[in-house]
């Protein structure tokens, strides 16, 4: 059996799996994915933290949904790249290259040295990917 595709996921895509807005759809398709072994999705590990405070300010999410929610998104296995020497250093000289937050050069970094893409629905990030960013959009509902 051929191994999947792994592929980079932001924190954009990963607060719709919870959230009920435009390319929710989409991003639920990419984590049926997935869970399905078509793609293994990988991203840094500070992606957690971004996550739980996108939701942590919805209106309608409270702390133990909240809660709730972040256990959901460990329990998918998304494989965390942890904070290190060079996945920092390679981020930084990413952010400095493309004039982004070190937050989203760390998904870039992540999707070159994985030779990979980057799913996001966040606009700058995608300009900023290059060939490397694909929008969640791209995938449809259907995958």
């Amino acid at each position: 059996m051929a191994r999947p595709e792994t592929a980079v996921v932001d924190a954009s895509v990963v607060a719709k799996w919870f959230l009920s807005e435009r390319d929710s759809e989409a991003a639920l398709s990419l984590r049926d994915r997935h869970v399905g072994g078509e793609v293994r999705l990988v991203a840094p590990d500070l992606m957690i933290y971004e996550v739980a405070n996108a939701l942590r300010y919805h209106p309608a999410i409270g702390s133990d949904r909240l809660a709730d929610h972040i256990g959901d998104v460990f329990a998918l296995d998304i494989g965390l790249d942890p904070a290190s020497e060079t996945a920092l250093t390679a981020a930084i000289r990413t952010a400095y290259r493309k004039g982004l937050s070190l937050y989203d050069a760390s998904y870039i970094a992540l999707a070159d040295r994985i030779n990979g893409l980057v799913y996001t629905a966040d606009e700058t990030l995608l300009r900023a990917a290059g060939p490397r960013g694909k929008h969640i959009r791209s995938l449809g509902a259907s995958g």
